[in-house]
């Protein structure tokens, strides 16, 4: 396949079943476009080709970013676990469809993208930006490999700045609320969340051996995401070894009847593709969670039960650092439970909920123990 330029637009030169075909991919002769067509678009014919897919000749029905949408997420549910796949349909349906689902897409110009983006980027995270992004994007990319579209729309598009939102932890009113709501598991989750500061990706991937219940400390140096299991966190000042506070030690305990080795083993072992992971925290097959994704579904059904703000987990972080500050406690400690590679970082993020009198470090538990799993009337009341 070679690639010329006619006219200031890029071509592709061809043959398909031993006939020459000429195509314009419609793109201007610029150093960013012929990258694009050398790395994805060429590739992606060749490959139609190669498949027996590719019909130069044929005139296809261009379906609507509906239609054809389902279909890319169909494509690729091999490649992703099932509660990934269910998060990107929610995605779709919820942030895409009810902007251009009955649009061709060959109608979808860069600019109708722009806009779309503009218009929800003060209604999310960039996180979550992201993710819808990568979602059409992909639609786009199969689209193109279909031959339904000649270029991608996405391509040079930037992703617009996100807006820090304001920090909304969650009041003890509203933890007590989700706890009694939530699921044993989740609620296991949560609790542990709110009082080690953890991103969601760190505790997905904590593992058993991770904890030493005899020193109480939990170590951190490994986070999942999109399945894997990083062998890294964040950056380099997030890898930690953190305080086990009193009730996360109480949490821990109630979660390993759950997740223990004996007990996945006896639940899960006659599955054909059972793997003891010694994960913490394990979905509904015995698997570890592929993301945050599906466990910020259940919290946000959860929030919705309860008429809560919705918020999504990474605020349980928020929560454990306003706690914490809120009630005296030394922000040179707190700094180190985040992982952030400054004291000036959390300052910075937190200041608001600074007070000046320093006492001892996690003095309020006693005051929030209401939260335990032993013997007391929130965690009964839960069951």
């Amino acid at each position: 396949m070679r690639m010329y330029v006619r006219k200031n637009i890029i071509w592709l030169d061809f043959n398909v079943n031993g006939r020459r075909y000429r195509r314009s991919t419609k793109l201007e002769d610029t150093p960013a476009n012929r990258k694009l067509v050398t790395k994805e678009i060429a590739p992606q014919i060749q490959a139609a080709i190669i498949r027996g897919e590719y019909d130069p000749e044929k005139k296809k029905i261009v379906p609507t970013v509906k239609e054809f949408g389902y279909r890319s997420l169909d494509l690729h549910r091999y490649e992703r676990e099932e509660e990934v796949t269910k998060a990107y349909k929610l995605n779709f349906e919820k942030h895409i469809l009810p902007y251009f689902g009955n649009k061709l897409l060959t109608q979808i110009t860069s600019t109708d993208l722009r806009e779309w983006q503009n218009t929800i980027v003060d209604k999310t995270s960039a996180s979550s930006l992201r993710k819808y992004r990568n979602i059409f994007r992909q639609i786009f990319i199969d689209a193109l490999e279909e031959g339904y579209i000649n270029t991608n729309p996405f391509e040079n598009i930037k992703r617009p700045p996100v807006r820090d939102k304001e920090i909304q932890p969650f009041t003890k009113d509203e933890i007590e609320k989700i706890i009694n709501t939530a699921s044993i598991k989740m609620r296991n989750f949560f609790i542990i969340s709110v009082f080690t500061g953890m991103r969601t990706g760190e505790l997905v991937g904590l593992t058993w051996d991770d904890i030493d219940y005899e020193r109480k400390e939990i170590r951190i140096y490994k986070t999942q995401n999109r399945g894997r299991a990083k062998g890294h966190t964040k950056t380099k000042s997030s890898n930690r070894t953190i305080d086990m506070l009193p009730i996360v030690e109480e949490y821990l305990k109630e979660q390993y009847k759950l997740t223990n080795k004996e007990y996945i083993e006896r639940k899960y072992g006659d599955r054909d593709d059972f793997k003891f992971t010694n994960h913490i925290f394990l979905n509904n097959k015995g698997k570890p969670y592929y993301s945050s994704d599906i466990l910020n579904i259940s919290l946000k059904k959860i929030l919705k039960v309860c008429k809560i703000t919705e918020r999504t987990l990474y605020n349980t972080r928020h929560t454990f650092a306003s706690v914490m500050l809120t009630n005296n406690e030394n922000i040179m400690w707190v700094s180190q439970m985040l992982g952030h590679k400054t004291a000036n970082i959390t300052f910075e993020k937190y200041a608001r909920f600074i007070k000046e009198d320093v006492e001892n470090r996690a003095s309020f538990i006693k005051k929030w123990h209401i939260f335990g799993t032993l013997d007391n009337p929130t965690r009964l009341k839960a069951q």
